[in-house]
């Protein structure tokens, strides 16, 4: 009788997000109540208690408005969480993928950046320091919230491997590898945001490439700029930028 008098549909919508160190039913119920989707904490208690819930699993989950609350808590217990869209562009270097992924994942920019440096991360994806940023292909990913580092670079292979099975007869036929590609793209989009000029500034480069020439381009020296001193802003490129020695500036 006491369970028929618990209120047992949810009362709004939203979001609900439980990290690793928030799987306990106590912090649970305490969410719910503060956030007004129940009445009372103790209806949850109840049911996670008649479910013989002990924890819940980490991840981001949706609540609709006078949805069955026993529902949502199979949810919980189940880890049946939402995934969302991560939008990841053209970024200059690791650091700023692991603020952006930070910014909208579960584990923090640290945890990215720092996995991204590591020697395992660059056994897992099987190259070296130099190409390690091909295997991040620009696009919008279907992720869920608590994914991982290496979880997240495994599917960044899996994405790699099937945008580039399709595409292999267009690598023979323009005569590059995969990893010159990408950089050849990365350089393009660098020099213009219109999308109509970019194969034109591409069909430049690939001629220079082809005539052995170097390619002398802007962004290939602000990028080795950048890999020492992350925080360069340049409002208009000078001499001493382009003249800045490393193993990207391609007018050496």
């Amino acid at each position: 009788m006491a369970y028929l008098s618990l209120d047992l549909i949810v009362n709004r919508s939203g979001w609900v997000y439980i990290n690793e160190e928030q799987r306990s039913i106590e912090y649970l119920s305490s969410v719910l109540e503060d956030s007004a989707y129940v009445d009372r904490k103790l209806t949850v208690d109840v049911i996670t208690w008649l479910k013989s819930m002990e924890s819940v699993r980490p991840g981001r989950y949706r609540i609709e408005e006078d949805e069955a609350l026993p529902t949502v808590m199979n949810r919980f217990r189940s880890g049946i969480q939402e995934p969302l869209d991560v939008i990841i562009p053209s970024l200059g270097d690791f650091r700023q993928l692991a603020k952006r992924l930070g910014e909208q994942l579960m584990y923090d920019s640290a945890s990215f950046y720092n996995f991204f440096q590591s020697d395992s991360a660059l056994a897992m994806a099987g190259t070296d320091r130099a190409n390690f940023s091909s295997l991040i292909l620009p696009n919008t990913y279907e992720l869920y919230w608590t994914i991982d580092p290496a979880g997240f670079l495994k599917r960044m292979q899996r994405e790699r491997e099937a945008f580039w099975k399709e595409r292999e007869n267009s690598l023979k036929r323009i005569g590059l590898s995969r990893e010159e590609a990408i950089t050849l793209a990365s350089i393009v989009e660098k020099e213009t945001n219109k999308v109509d000029e970019m194969p034109r500034v591409a069909g430049l480069y690939l001629n220079r490439l082809r005539s052995g020439w170097k390619l002398q381009s802007d962004p290939t020296a602000l990028f080795g700029l950048r890999q020492v001193y992350p925080d360069t802003v340049v409002y208009r490129v000078l001499n001493a930028h382009i003249a800045f020695s490393s193993p990207y500036n391609t007018y050496e």
